[in-house]
């Protein structure tokens, strides 16, 4: 029986010993007691919770990896939260198992901007979880090479008791250095104020002003200015002040024209005066600052002599340079006088347009068109060409064409039409500079004292010496190459109707001069140098009742052009004139003599100098001997009608055709006041044809760099004045010994 256990009985015995294993078991885990369970992890630490990196640099810090329960496997290392510009690079980026320890290497880019930023560094490894720790990120601007520099212009004042003065204070940074200099000023001893125009300068220069009280001490003293900037060293400049007393006289600088406005690749210039007052009368030092990026200015002289008023500033602006305002300050100093100053307001425009080429040239000496445009063909639309020192280049396709410029000086407008053939429009292009290169030249005159006038000529540029004005005289922009230098003395007296009778007196010829740059010719004396001149009378046929004045141009043989003298004194058909004597001549020389007859008929203008009616004749002779010069009639009168009056206003002048007087034309509308405007309009018989002389003022107002504030104004009175040529010959053809010429004008008023 006992050996017989049934099935069933022996499942339920086996159940049962499974159940007291399950006991057993669930007793060993027991938190009640007996042993515990052990957890697997990882940990991170770093050693340190901070630093910083400079731009440009790096900087690292370790990082220690523990491990915890059964896990000994390998930790990945990675970074997080690194800011723009910021890399971090892990070494080893896996800690291999046994080992516990890498290092983060942190690199900042150049660029890489200043500020702080929390990384996260993350360490994973399988089956447990990730780990982390932060590091707070300083990035540190790097460090700026190089410096800067500090001067002054002037470097020295002198300030009378109760005024004030000005220097540039002028900033050059070297190196990778670019910040923001902040200046201070100390030293000023009693009396003295100093006044900054900004503290803190991001720009090349700042102006210090300084007043001196009128019970400041005299004498002399020194300013010290100090600049420092982020990372470089502190620089120091020393102004020299003299404080004079108001006893000791003075100067005054003014600027004419006190404005420029110039396109890029343009040069314009302005005139510096020199008012002393007594009792100072010595030399007066110059100095220029304040230019804006891209203009250069240039005085003619560093310092005026005494008994001398006069110097002139060229300012050119580089071409590509962009559209900008600024003045530019000259200051004039002297030997224990106060300084003073002029500003010039100074304007550019950038080019726009087709820059210029081709084979007609258009080169400027004595202006610097602001603005210059050409017409291919009567009707075609005028273009924008853009010129390089002052010089413009560009074809035609067609016959015929135009050109068109307009000259800014301060708040006067000038501009200019001229219409021709291509021969025409060549050689008109280099009418003002003959020569690509050109100088100064300068010079004195004695000799000549009360009413009397000194005539200087060279090249294509003449002047007149007035003594009231002083007797040094300058050419500028003379054409290069050997000249002959021209001077005359014209003495005048007050006589008959026109109140002033003009005679030769005296000639003085250099020839084939060719003087460098900047060079001062020898004095002209007229009293014991030259010679006296030669005469002979001029007959002038059909004067009637107007009056004449005979005027004499000599010529020479090397290429120059000087006025010998002009009388307005008779009203006689029976004229003295005098010339350069035979034995002073030289092959190739000429006269050039021309009777003009002015009408007394009443004219109204702001101009009184210009006559309503006016005839001229001109010949050009050898020797001076006695001429017959016979007036043409009284030109045809013009119809002046308004065109447009928007959007500035446009003039139409209609000049019917005469036989004496066809072949080249001239029209001018002038207003004058603060706001000048002059428009000229100029054309050659081949532009006219067979008609009249149609001179209406283009419509610019389409063209690129055209501004409609340049063209006349509507309600302000117009004068105009319109005259033709006729002579023998051909336009172009070089001037010769019996050439004759016709010229007649008409003047008269319109409002538009």
């Amino acid at each position: 029986m006992l050996n017989r256990v049934s099935p069933v009985r022996r499942q339920l015995v086996r159940i049962a010993g499974y159940a007291l294993m399950a006991a057993a078991l669930s007793s060993c885990s027991s938190t009640d007691g007996g042993t515990p369970t052990v957890t697997s992890a990882i940990s991170v630490s770093l050693g340190a919770s901070s630093g910083s990196v400079t731009a440009g640099g790096t900087s690292s810090f370790t990082v220690t990896v523990g491990r915890s329960g059964s896990f000994s496997d390998a930790v990945a290392l990675t970074v997080e939260g690194l800011p723009t510009g910021v890399t971090a690079t892990v070494n080893p980026s896996t800690v291999a198992s046994g080992a516990t320890s890498a290092t983060v290497t942190v690199s900042a880019a150049a660029t890489a901007a200043a500020g702080g930023s929390t990384l996260t560094v993350r360490a994973k490894g399988t089956g447990v979880a990730d780990a982390t720790a932060t590091y707070a990120l300083s990035v540190q601007a790097a460090a700026a090479t190089g410096g800067f520099t500090l001067s002054l212009n002037p470097a020295s004042l002198s300030i009378i008791q109760g005024a004030s003065g000005t220097a540039a204070i002028n900033i050059a940074r070297t190196g990778t250095f670019t910040g923001a200099v902040d200046l201070t000023v100390s030293g000023a001893g009693t009396g003295v104020t100093t006044t900054l125009s900004s503290a803190s300068v991001t720009g090349t220069s700042a102006q210090l002003t300084v007043a001196v009280a009128a019970a400041a001490a005299a004498g002399a003293s020194s300013i010290t200015i100090t600049g420092t900037g982020a990372g470089v060293a502190s620089q120091t400049t020393t102004l020299s002040l003299t404080t004079v007393g108001a006893a000791v006289g003075s100067f005054a600088l003014s600027l004419s024209p006190a404005t420029l406005s110039l396109a890029a690749g343009a040069t314009g210039t302005t005139t510096i005066t020199i008012a002393r007052t007594a009792p100072f009368t010595g030399a007066v030092g110059l100095a220029v600052s304040g230019a804006p990026a891209g203009v250069t200015a240039a005085l003619s002289a560093a310092s005026v002599a005494t008994g001398a008023t006069t110097a002139t500033l060229t300012v050119t602006v580089a071409a590509g340079t962009a559209a900008t305002t600024g003045n530019i300050v000259i200051t004039g100093t002297a030997a224990g006088i106060p300084n003073s100053t002029a500003t010039l307001a100074l304007t550019t425009t950038a080019t726009t347009g087709t820059p210029g080429t081709g084979s007609i040239i258009f080169r400027f000496c004595s202006t610097t068109p602001t603005w210059f445009a050409v017409q291919d063909g009567q009707s075609g639309a005028w273009t924008r060409v853009t010129g390089t020192n002052n010089t413009y280049s560009f074809d035609i396709t067609n016959a015929l064409g135009g050109v068109a410029y307009a000259t800014v000086n301060g708040t006067t407008v000038n501009t200019n039409v001229y219409y021709g053939n291509k021969a025409e429009l060549t050689a008109r292009g280099i009418n003002d500079c003959p020569t690509a290169t050109t100088k100064n030249i300068s010079g004195s005159a004695s000799g000549i004292s009360g009413l009397d006038q000194g005539a200087i000529g060279f090249g294509n540029r003449s002047t007149v010496v007035i003594p009231a004005a002083g007797t040094a005289w300058t050419l500028n922009a003379v054409p290069d190459g050997p000249h002959d230098l021209i001077g005359s003395k014209i003495t005048y007296a007050l006589s008959g109707t026109f109140s002033l009778s003009g005679s030769l007196s005296k000639v003085i010829i250099r020839r084939a001069l060719n003087p460098a740059a900047g060079a001062v010719i020898p004095a002209l004396d007229f009293a014991g140098d030259g010679v006296a001149p030669a005469t002979a009378t001029a007959t002038i046929g059909n004067l009637g009742s107007d009056q004449s004045l005979i005027t004499m141009i000599l010529l020479t043989a090397n290429g120059s052009t000087g006025l010998l003298y002009a009388d307005p004194g008779a009203g006689t058909a029976s004229r003295s004139f005098s010339g350069v004597p035979s034995g002073t001549m030289i092959a190739g020389d000429m006269h050039l003599l021309t009777a003009t007859a002015l009408s007394p008929t009443a004219f109204t203008a702001p101009d009184p100098v210009t006559s309503a009616t006016l005839r001229s004749a001109t010949t050009i002779i050898g020797a001076v001997s006695n001429q017959t010069l016979t007036l043409g009639p009284a030109l045809s009168t013009p119809a002046v009608t308004v065109a447009a009056t928007s959007p500035y206003v446009r003039l139409k002048s209609v000049l019917p055709r005469q036989d004496q007087y066809n072949q080249q034309f001239y029209t001018n509308f002038s207003q004058s006041g603060t706001n000048g405007r002059n428009v000229t309009i100029e054309a050659t018989v081949t532009w006219v044809g067979a008609g009249s002389f149609d001179a209406t003022i283009p419509d610019f107002s389409p063209v690129a760099g055209w501004d409609n504030n340049w063209g006349l104004k509507a309600g302000t009175q117009v004068v105009w004045v319109t005259n033709s040529t006729g002579y023998t010959g051909a336009l172009l053809q070089p001037a010769a010994v019996g050439y004759t010429a016709l010229n007649a004008q008409k003047a008269g008023l319109i409002t538009p």
